[in-house]
């Protein structure tokens, strides 16, 4: 029998996921650029200032990364049913709100810009929309009957949680 052996130094420095992260901070750092977040903007509802959305839009991204690219990567997918599962509570708990708090406030593209996307942009960031939908796509990924076929063939569970974040990594065989 082989123990496995889990360091601090097993990154998978995945040049997908840097690139995910590279190209969410340059559309944060557009949005800022373009005066769509500013220090003015109204976000009494989520917090007191403004000058909060980039810590938070920050620690998102980067609890995001440290689930996808960190030990807890690694370990989930080679030695631990609880380190995977620590990753799923990142992606899905964690990074989602934080990055939705660093936009909270975010003023509206302008009206002239795509109205159909713009509405429906609209709608699904509201509150109850977005709540509504994150439990539709949880119960149809965790409570599909195929999901145990899913969780004995490796590969199509990854891929399944990789559609769920939006990271399309090669599945490991």
């Amino acid at each position: 029998m082989q123990t496995g052996h889990l360091s601090w130094t097993d990154w998978s420095w995945d040049p997908t996921v840097l690139l995910g992260v590279a190209a969410l901070v340059a559309v944060y750092v557009m949005a800022v650029r373009r005066n769509l977040l500013r220090a003015d903007d109204d976000t009494t509802p989520w917090f007191k200032r403004a000058s909060w959305r980039p810590w938070l839009f920050g620690i998102g991204i980067f609890s995001g990364f440290i689930a996808l690219q960190s030990p807890i990567d690694t370990g989930g997918d080679r030695y631990l049913l609880s380190l995977h599962m620590v990753q799923h509570l990142f992606l899905m708990m964690v990074a989602p709100p934080l990055v939705l708090l660093g936009i909270a406030g975010m003023r509206p593209l302008p009206a002239t810009f795509a109205p159909r996307r713009r509405a429906l942009w609209t709608l699904v960031t509201r509150p109850w929309p977005a709540t509504l939908i994150f439990n539709a796509v949880l119960l149809r990924r965790y409570a599909d009957h195929r999901m145990a076929a899913h969780r004995r063939a490796r590969h199509l569970h990854r891929r399944r949680r990789h559609l769920l974040v939006a990271d399309h990594r090669p599945a490991a065989r």
